[in-house]
């Protein structure tokens, strides 16, 4: 791709320019109201295979399209990334919502571990522990208790 073909999304091109492109502030709040809302989550998965396989890949878009969830609100990263990453990552990520596949929270830097499906609230955002995507992919009844914990997290 040539540099004459970058896409950028409208709310990267609203926040990057938004003194410059936009000179009255009235403008630029209705500008932003006009932009869709993105949830911003911030996913991690112990998948050995970065990207992710083909068949955790298609899991894990069925699940955030059931979430109604957008390709473009997530950022996925490897379990290999280290805690001081991690750090990094959420300091300039804004998330409210952690989803963290086969990543045990310890792992990513939480003060403590937390049960599997359970929806645990910390530094303004809230966390989600599940097994890795591939044991998700084989087990239906572990996808069950997954899907129980979206819903709420979700509201669908």
């Amino acid at each position: 791709m040539s540099l004459n073909q970058i896409v950028l999304h409208p709310h990267l091109l609203v926040d990057l320019y938004e003194t410059s492109l936009i000179d009255d502030p009235a403008a630029y709040q209705t500008t932003q109201q006009l932009l869709p809302v993105l949830k911003d989550i911030l996913i991690f998965s112990d998948s050995p295979t970065d990207p992710l396989s083909d068949e955790d890949q298609k899991l894990l878009t069925s699940i955030l399209s059931a979430c109604h969830v957008l390709p473009q609100e997530v950022s996925i990263f490897s379990s290999l990334i280290k805690k001081e990453d991690v750090s990094f990552v959420t300091s300039i990520k804004k998330s409210r919502i952690v989803l963290l596949f086969g990543t045990d929270p310890i792992s990513i830097g939480m003060p403590s571990n937390f049960p599997m499906f359970q929806l645990e609230l910390f530094d303004a955002r809230t966390y989600l522990y599940a097994p890795s995507l591939s044991v998700l992919n084989k087990d239906k009844k572990l996808k069950t208790n997954l899907w129980m914990s979206l819903k709420t997290l979700f509201s669908v």
